[in-house]
């Protein structure tokens, strides 16, 4: 049986962790519910500059077997409003 866990997250200016690494994961699914824009980054630095933007509405899908890199921990921002994924 495979675990499946949701968060609600609030991102502001502040840029935070929104998930840990986890070896163990293989897939994962970020949503903006509301706010925007949100940029998402594996990389602490330059979330904004190299980070990827989304809106709200938007998904942002990582799956191992896509040779994505959902196991990594991912960070956000939202510059401009506060955003909740």
């Amino acid at each position: 049986m495979r675990s499946v866990s949701f968060r609600r997250v609030e991102v502001s200016s502040d840029i935070i962790q929104v998930v840990p690494y986890n070896e163990k994961r293989n897939n994962l699914l970020i949503r903006v519910e509301s706010g925007g824009p949100v940029y998402i980054s594996a990389d602490r630095v330059g979330v904004v500059e190299n980070g990827y933007p989304m809106w709200s509405g938007e998904f942002l899908s990582l799956a191992k077997v896509d040779g994505d890199i959902p196991e990594f921990e991912f960070w956000a921002v939202a510059p401009t409003a506060t955003a909740i994924l």
